[in-house]
């Protein structure tokens, strides 16, 4: 719960990916108050593994892990209880984990260009506000009245829809 033990959780993941030499402190951006990481941006770091140690970062707030090769996220991404943006865009991204669906702060969710064929059930109930899943594999969206309460923007462009959901409004 200190920067150090932030830091140290920063560099696993960069040392898993063969980013042994890019310092934290260029990926990183800290709390002026306490200290600790409140942004990751691993974009375009060419990043293939995310290990369990991101959900060690208790109060980050952004992770941007766009323009990587990312296929799979582990279950402690569900520990990040303070984000609230997570960008997934251009990976490789087949399935999110449920354990998503625990990150009550999460309101900005951006996973286009991935190879989604669904949406798990545990997110379908999250506070989501804004929604980029486009050019994916869907082929079902679920109906708004069941799903993402909160949703005030949704990008669905490029996916294998074969019905519109209903309850939606479109521009």
């Amino acid at each position: 719960t200190s920067f150090k033990c932030d830091s140290t959780a920063v560099q696993a993941i960069l040392d898993t990916n063969g980013l042994n030499d890019t310092p934290v402190y260029s990926v990183i951006t800290r709390d002026p108050g306490n200290g600790r990481i409140v942004e990751l941006n691993l974009s375009n770091r060419m990043i293939t593994t995310i290990p369990k140690d991101i959900g060690s970062l208790s109060q980050l707030r952004t992770l941007d892990l766009r323009n990587n090769s990312v296929t799979t996220l582990p279950e402690q991404i569900g520990y990040l209880q303070t984000l609230s943006r997570l960008y997934l865009d251009n990976n490789n991204l087949y399935d999110l984990p449920g354990e998503l669906g625990y990150l009550d702060s999460l309101t900005h969710l951006a996973v286009s260009h991935n190879s989604l064929y669904r949406i798990a059930e545990q997110l379908h109930y999250m506070h989501i506000t804004n929604l980029d899943i486009s050019y994916n594999y869907l082929t079902v969206f679920p109906e708004k009245n069941s799903v993402f309460p909160d949703l005030c923007i949704l990008n669905i462009d490029g996916n294998r829809l074969s019905v519109i959901p209903k309850n939606f409004t479109y521009r």
